[in-house]
């Protein structure tokens, strides 16, 4: 597990200039990580590796070998990120040895591969606002539930109330005016 942190130091190393260093990790990840089988594939979700050899290829002059894992790199890997890199690391590479026909093509395929990201993480990034929306059109809807629960509750007390004085009340006081009236005729 300790070994996958060589991977961004061994692109560090070759941003640097470091390429005996940087080789020196790529070998120490193959062989410690467990992701690198004997045939130097990687394991699914690993395929940065592949990159990064391309890169140190890139690094020591070995062209061809570099295109091959780049190309490794890009047929087995569905990340965006990994995939304009890869497109970038060739553009370069076939500037180097003066195929402008591919040049433009990798050029153009890492444009794309970036526009793709940027759609994906744009399309993210509206659905995380939709569902933020979503939750608070929903938390609004169920306020105006309770209010109107509670305005429904006011209301039914109310009728309550008027009901207990219209309908109690005018016989008590009917009652009460009946027993005055009664004590009136006693007294005379």
């Amino acid at each position: 597990m300790a070994t996958r942190c060589l991977l961004p130091n061994i692109h560090e190393l070759l941003l640097k200039g470091k390429i005996n260093e940087a080789h020196e990790d790529l070998m120490l990840y193959r062989r410690l990580s467990g992701d690198v089988d004997s045939l130097g594939n990687v394991v699914k979700g690993r395929e940065r590796y592949y990159t990064l050899v391309a890169e140190y290829n890139a690094a020591i002059s070995d062209y061809n070998e570099a295109i091959a894992y780049y190309e490794k790199s890009i047929n087995s890997t569905s990340d965006y990120s990994e995939r304009e890199q890869c497109f970038k690391g060739l553009s370069v590479l076939y500037q180097k040895l003066n195929k402008i026909d591919s040049v433009a093509k990798y050029a153009n395929l890492a444009r794309i591969a970036n526009d793709s990201l940027y759609t994906k993480m744009s399309t993210i990034r509206m659905q995380r606002m939709q569902a933020a929306f979503n939750y608070k059109m929903k938390e609004e809807a169920e306020y105006r539930a309770l209010i109107n629960l509670k305005k429904s509750h006011m209301l039914l007390l109310g009728v309550s109330m008027l009901f207990v004085i219209f309908h109690y009340c005018p016989r008590k006081i009917f009652n009460a005016s009946k027993s005055n009236n009664l004590i009136a005729t006693h007294q005379k």
